[in-house]
């Protein structure tokens, strides 16, 4: 509005376009300098597991927390990681590169690091009996995966999302809040829990009909189910049997069932996030010794049930070198819950495909 400049259009042209570069220059220049820097190749985040400290990592496999392949229970455990040429993560050292120049995310942040199905509305509610599938991957991929069960499988699907993505899987995710998939009756708040029940139906008629994938990936953090309806205790059998017969009607029509270990409980008495803003200096603090998941050990109860089945241990690459800690090379590993976040799984991409990658191939 200056006079100056409605005098001279040409003047006031300028004068605008100047101020719009420096903007724009300045812009770019922030996001630089916050972007976190990440260090290595291969998968979106940098994360390079050739490197770093593999002091303790073989202790992880021989203490209990998977060791390989077990004949007969088709449990694909850290082996896999090692035979793809990935050394098992010990306990960091000083001087182990960090994914990222800057703690990432920020504790304060961290129950907002989540996979962006949530905001696709792909998580269905308590009260929801059926599923429309979300799409992720390579929405043209001829090799169709289907990821199915509660939030500990839809954890994952951000480095699900990459590998389809390479790999050229249309990954197609139903999941269901605090829902396994299993032909088992679960309680919520001690009622039964049918909305659950309904929806797994409806899944499994989806996966046996026009949407048959060629792998379904499953997890959850449930442990114990009702063996039949009308019973009056829930027993892990119960939900082994459930899980068992799901699975049996996915293996009769060609598809692979892959479970997923359920990440580890976090020790102490509140949220890791919490832990890690108050002891920032030191995130050390905020570590707990490793302890397996009752559900993975209802899962791999189920896997050994049924023909072709596997059960893939993530745990020694949640919880490195036997322990389990709240910061791992700069990178919050939990957020809520026993959730890990959103970063983390992506971080953990490459573990994971080692052992996916060469599962799903063998089926095609």
């Amino acid at each position: 509005h200056a006079r100056t400049l409605n005098a001279t259009p040409r003047y006031a042209l300028s004068v605008g376009f100047n101020f719009t570069a420096v903007s724009l220059l300045a812009g770019l220049l922030l996001i630089q300098a916050t972007t976190p820097t990440t260090t290595g190749g291969g998968q979106p985040t940098g994360a390079d597991w050739t490197q770093g400290s593999t002091q303790d990592g073989g202790a992880a496999a021989d203490d209990g927390t998977g060791g390989g392949t077990e004949d007969g229970t088709g449990t694909d455990g850290p082996a896999g990681g090692e035979s793809a040429g990935l050394p098992l993560p010990g306990v960091e050292q000083p001087g182990d590169p960090p994914f990222f120049d800057q703690l990432t995310p920020d504790p304060l942040e961290a129950t907002a690091d989540v996979p962006a199905l949530y905001d696709q509305g792909c998580q269905r509610t308590a009260e929801d009996t059926s599923s429309e599938p979300c799409e992720f991957g390579d929405l043209d991929g001829d090799v169709v995966v289907a990821v199915v069960g509660d939030s500990k499988v839809a954890q994952w699907v951000p480095a699900l999302d990459t590998l389809g993505q390479e790999q050229g899987w249309l990954v197609r995710v139903y999941t269901k809040q605090a829902c396994a998939f299993a032909d088992s009756m679960l309680l919520v708040e001690d009622s039964p829990y049918r909305e659950c029940r309904a929806w797994g139906q409806d899944v499994l008629d989806r996966l046996t009909g026009a949407e048959r994938p060629d792998v379904a990936i499953t997890s959850g953090v449930k442990s114990i189910g009702l063996p039949e309806d009308g019973a009056a205790e829930m027993t892990a059998e119960g939900l082994t049997d459930g899980y068992a017969r799901f699975w049996r009607a996915l293996n009769d029509q060609g598809t692979r069932v892959i479970a997923l270990s359920d990440t580890p409980q976090p020790g102490g008495s509140g949220p890791v996030y919490e832990c890690v803003d108050e002891h920032r200096e030191d995130p050390s603090v905020c570590s707990w010794p490793y302890e397996p998941s009752p559900a993975s050990g209802t899962l791999q109860d189920a896997v050994a049930q049924v023909e072709d089945a596997h059960f893939v241990d993530m745990d020694p690459w949640v919880c490195p070198g036997g322990t389990c800690v709240g910061v791992f090379r700069n990178v919050l590993t939990y957020r809520q819950g026993s959730h890990i976040t959103a970063t983390f799984v992506s971080v953990l991409t490459e573990p994971l495909a080692a052992y996916l990658v060469p599962l799903v191939d063998e089926v095609l």
